[in-house]
């Protein structure tokens, strides 16, 4: 999560777009990379993105894993 900040910004403001969302896997058995277990995505994340102004919100891979995991139920209060 080291630079985060500064690379949301970057990608947001070289994409013309209204709105971002910050696409996940919902497990870590969903992909091989990028999976930030959900208490690290609320309170360490979240807050250093909310505030965009191209903040959209979380999508997940996949309802699959998702399903298994329950991790849009554990972040749909910070997004």
């Amino acid at each position: 999560m080291e630079n985060l900040e500064e690379s949301w910004k970057t990608w947001t403001s070289s994409v013309n777009a209204g709105k971002i969302f910050l696409g996940l896997p919902a497990a870590a058995d969903a992909a091989g990379t990028g999976f930030i277990p959900s208490d690290d995505l609320t309170s360490k994340v979240l807050p250093l993105i909310k505030g965009s102004g191209k903040y959209g919100g979380v999508m997940l891979w996949s309802k699959y894993y998702d399903d298994q995991s329950g991790y849009s139920a554990s972040i749909k209060n910070d997004v």
